[in-house]
């Protein structure tokens, strides 16, 4: 029964990770140093936009990023500043940010999507983001100058 289980939940979840160029990106050891060694900027960027939001079943638990607190991040940075000069660019970019967390975390069912990220979630959904709108074709490029933009953005905080 739990091979079962393995085989039919886990496994096409697992393979569907291995396929993930953006995850294959941010598990190599140059960006997982990037990451590391600026961990104390990245996460001044999570804590500053960690905060609760109005209304029923939020907390004020700074462990976890809302969704609104993603976009704010990104576009404070600049991350997002091409997508701002587009026509409908805030719905557009509260797409795009939900995308990138449900993405961070592995696209949940619909009954177990959570609004909020951790912080690793953030980092991902930051790299994820700029895969989608910077210029480059080189992948781990797009996610390094998305680190950048926040890195940028935590010395002005």
């Amino acid at each position: 029964a739990i091979e079962d289980a393995l085989l039919e939940k886990i496994q096409p979840g697992w393979e569907a990770l291995s396929q993930d160029v953006i995850l294959q990106a941010m598990s190599e050891p140059s960006a997982q140093a990037m990451i590391q060694d600026n961990r104390t900027h990245l996460k001044r960027v999570f804590e500053r936009h960690s905060r609760p939001e109005d209304g029923p079943g939020q907390t004020a638990n700074k462990d976890v990023m809302m969704l609104e607190g993603l976009k704010d991040a990104c576009e404070e940075s600049g991350l997002l500043a091409e997508l701002m000069n587009e026509e409908r660019a805030d719905e557009k970019a509260r797409k795009m940010c939900l995308s990138a967390v449900l993405s961070a975390q592995n696209d949940p069912e619909e009954v177990r999507e959570l609004p909020e990220v951790v912080f690793m979630e953030f980092v991902h959904a930051v790299a994820r983001i700029a895969v989608e709108v910077l210029q480059s074709k080189d992948v781990k490029h797009k996610i390094r100058m998305g680190i950048d933009y926040m890195l940028e953005y935590s010395l002005a905080l």
